[in-house]
């Protein structure tokens, strides 16, 4: 009977990975290293939570912007976020919720535009001076929560609004 060489390298890369796996099992797992633990967050709240002042207050933003990407919908973001019940979770993990209205980007943005000269404007980038006019308001106000040692809470619209 014929056996098929490539059915025995199959064979034998099986039983040579299956040996490696199990003595970098062994040696501590991983990449077969030996170097890599498990880490875990600490669950010392001082110590994750030692920028922000007693009693803990999240300070939940709103913001709707769409102008960073060609997609609708997702200014609905912070309205469902809420809707879903977002701040009673977080209450019932024992902050203090501050709910800030959502900034109005479109009239934000709306004066960005108009006042924006054709030689700063970016070809590659769309909407750039309106993502830039929001990002600054956004910025302003997420310095002004951290200052009073709250801890912002940013519900996007789009990704351009990452602070």
């Amino acid at each position: 009977m014929l056996r098929c060489p490539s059915r025995r390298i199959q064979l034998h890369a099986i039983r040579h990975i299956g040996k490696r796996a199990a003595s970098s099992e062994s040696r501590g797992g991983g990449a077969g290293i030996g170097n890599v633990h498990p880490q875990l967050f600490p669950t010392d709240d001082s110590t994750l939570f030692r920028h922000v002042a007693h009693p803990r207050t999240v300070s939940v933003v709103g913001a709707p912007m769409t102008y960073g990407q060609p997609f609708v919908g997702t200014d609905r973001g912070p309205e469902l976020l809420r809707e879903s019940g977002l701040l009673n979770d977080l209450s019932s993990l024992g902050w203090r919720v501050e709910d800030i209205p959502d900034l109005d980007f479109d009239t934000i943005c709306a004066e960005a535009a108009k006042s924006s000269n054709a030689a700063a404007m970016s070809i590659n980038a769309k909407h750039s001076l309106q993502v830039g006019a929001g990002c600054s308001v956004l910025a302003d106000l997420v310095e002004s929560k951290l200052r009073q040692g709250r801890f912002p809470l940013i519900l996007g619209g789009d990704v351009s609004c990452a602070t």
